[in-house]
């Protein structure tokens, strides 16, 4: 009955949504024609066709409902994850997995002796004589600090967990194959997977490639012309012109303003800037920070401390601590995912009496904070990098996080990962199964997080230009699949799972498209 009820619900959230958004897109509708109206009473003759298309354009209302109509189209066709799985045996471990989670996080917090839900304590702090102002300023910051987390504090789960659960799915069929995903799932062939990203032949030019290689001369002006593509794309206000220009890279410069359309972001003439109702709503939700703590705060600030420790995103630990404690308490996210990612906690406690501990529906795990972090370098405003990392994980990342077979989550992306890698490359997945390492064990992290933590931030985010346009993640599995194959040779010699993982210490110096394009069309097809 639980189970049935949680799926109505998951329905309602989807047809409010769907309401909601037809409401928009008529209000704006309404108001262009008003507006439109307005103008085309003052001709001497019965307007054209032209001269509506005109009206709207000068009006701005074009723009405006070119945006509205991908909106409910986006509604109307994306698959939503909802019920019960296909397979039986998904379906028990997934409940399984969910359990395991909500038990790990009530023994943490018998533990700890404290609630699930608490209100904040005050801080309070005698000043001395002899201290002034800043120094106590200090004292409160390094109190509030998210790096400050209790020694023995301990993740829920990481990587190696979510893998060993993946691992133990039995297989109706008792499928006996190489790789770890014993089920018997349908994955592209490489013949859809190059239709599907055909916008990555060698034959087109891509940013990321073709403006740093080369004469420097052409390097220029292909970056020259690519970026006032860019600016025209967005001009024109046509989100799948966007999506099929982000496909082949997008500028730096450019990405905020882009990131934001794709996203289904509010347009802003400044893209670092946001609207002011984000503004209200983020500060609403950094007030709820502000007086009530939940055991899952702790959890989430080691995280930021473990993503922190890597140098490139450590100047950014306080944004992204903000921006993961905010998100916490944020009831939009199970609202608005694609799949809910964990069962949900109920609060008994009368300050959040039946709400989810935490609201968002997300547990804190190791790595989730990587999702957020290289959006730091797009975005330099704290409101501005929650939004779009909301939007970013409810859209798509949400999916790599669950037990599930539909197209686009973990699972089948895994099952896309091993066999890419035994059509490619038979005899180097014989051998590692061979010597005691499973390939998957070293993938799982890449593909869960999106290649954070291995490549270079600058890849990562032409990477994630790529996801965007394409709305497809197996593009992380070709990638994890064209990086095994790359360094085949070194791999054939290791003979454990310590040495094969040394073998991708050196991941920054990979670039990811010409690894995707040799692994995709090897004789330049």
């Amino acid at each position: 009955m639980a189970a049935q009820a949680a799926d109505a619900n998951e329905q309602n959230d989807q047809l409010r949504k769907a309401v909601e958004q037809a409401l928009a897109a008529s209000f704006v509708a309404r108001r262009a024609k008003a507006d439109v109206a307005k103008d085309l009473l003052n001709k001497d003759r019965p307007p054209t066709a032209d001269d509506i298309r005109q009206a709207l354009e000068d009006g701005g209302w074009a723009k405006e409902l070119r945006i509205k109509v991908h909106e409910l189209h986006k509604q109307a066709t994306t698959e939503k994850i909802l019920g019960k799985d296909s397979l039986a045996s998904v379906q028990k471990a997934r409940k399984q997995w969910e359990a395991s989670i909500n038990d790990e996080l009530r023994a943490i917090a018998s533990e700890r002796r404290v609630p699930l839900v608490r209100k904040r304590k005050k801080i309070v702090i005698k000043k001395k004589e002899e201290e002034t102002d800043e120094l106590i300023e200090m004292k409160v910051e390094e109190i509030l600090s998210p790096t400050l987390v209790t020694p023995g504090t301990r993740f829920l789960f990481d990587s190696d967990d979510l893998l060993d659960a993946i691992s133990h799915i039995e297989s109706p069929s008792n499928n006996e194959g190489w790789g770890l995903v014993k089920l018997q799932l349908r994955t592209a062939t490489l013949t859809e997977l190059r239709d599907k990203y055909k916008e990555l032949h060698p034959s087109k030019r891509q940013y990321g490639v073709d403006d740093v290689t080369g004469d420097p001369r052409d390097k220029a002006k292909f970056a020259d012309a690519w970026h006032e593509l860019g600016e025209k794309c967005l001009a024109e206000g046509h989100i799948p012109l966007a999506r099929t220009y982000a496909r082949r890279g997008v500028p730096p410069s450019l990405r905020p303003a882009v990131y934001r359309s794709l996203l289904g972001l509010p347009h802003m003439e400044d893209a670092q800037a946001t609207s002011a109702f984000e503004e209200r709503y983020y500060e609403d939700l950094r007030d709820r920070v502000d007086s009530i703590e939940l055991v899952t705060d702790e959890l989430y600030q080691m995280d930021v401390q473990h993503v922190a420790d890597d140098d490139t995103y450590f100047i950014f630990d306080e944004m992204l601590g903000n921006c993961v404690l905010a998100f916490s308490r944020d009831s939009w996210v199970p609202k608005n995912c694609v799949v809910k990612t964990h069962a949900p906690l109920p609060c008994e406690n009368d300050l959040m009496k039946g709400q989810p501990v935490p609201p968002c529906g997300v547990q804190p795990f190791r790595g989730f904070v990587s999702y957020a972090a290289p959006l730091t370098f797009v975005f330099g405003r704290e409101t501005s990098l929650y939004f779009a990392f909301r939007a970013f994980y409810a859209q798509h990342f949400c999916r790599l996080n669950v037990l599930r077979t539909n197209q686009n989550t973990l699972l089948p992306l895994c099952a896309l990962f091993e066999r890419l890698v035994i059509e490619h490359h038979p005899r180097l997945f014989f051998y590692l199964v061979q010597v005691g390492v499973d390939p998957l064990a070293i993938a799982l992290p890449w593909i869960q997080f999106g290649f954070v933590g291995l490549l270079d931030v600058e890849q990562v985010l032409l990477l994630w230009d790529r996801l965007l346009g394409f709305e497809d993640l197996a593009l992380l599995s070709v990638l994890a699949a064209a990086i095994f194959v790359y360094r085949s040779e070194k791999l054939l010699q290791c003979s454990s799972l310590e040495e094969a993982r040394e073998m991708f210490a050196d991941g920054a110096v990979l670039e990811v498209v010409p690894l995707l394009q040799t692994f995709l069309w090897p004789e330049g097809l």
